[in-house]
């Protein structure tokens, strides 16, 4: 059985939202990881079984694979060092990294998109 869904324009980014439950009390937003798009991720939002409102916005960049991203991935220069070893990614901020921190901040104003309803908020993202 598929949920109803629409999408809105949320801080400046295409995001499908869906309602699970009879009395939703929580706005929980889910980030889809590279090469994907929200929709891919809306079945796992389902699977939850948690009553809320979902968001899941879509990434700014394009992936040259197809689907989204949040920054940009030189995937040349990330496939040659796989080649070489194993990396520890912890330390490198890609360029796009604090533009893509900032979104979910703005698209979280539950104020706005759910007005006269108090709802916690939760973020998870995917990879």
């Amino acid at each position: 059985m598929s949920t109803p869904h629409h999408t809105e324009q949320i801080a400046g980014l295409r995001t499908l939202v869906t309602e699970e439950g009879t009395t939703p009390h929580a706005v929980i937003i889910l980030l889809h990881g590279y090469a994907m798009v929200p929709e891919d991720l809306a079945p796992f939002g389902r699977s939850l079984g948690v009553p809320a409102w979902y968001l899941f916005p879509e990434g700014p960049e394009a992936a040259p694979a197809g689907g989204r991203a949040w920054w940009h991935i030189d995937t040349a220069a990330r496939e040659a060092a796989r080649l070489i070893a194993p990396r520890d990614l912890a330390s490198e901020i890609p360029a796009g990294l604090p533009a893509a921190r900032a979104l979910p901040a703005t698209a979280s104003d539950r104020r706005r998109l759910f007005p006269g309803r108090h709802a916690r908020l939760r973020l998870a993202a995917a990879s």
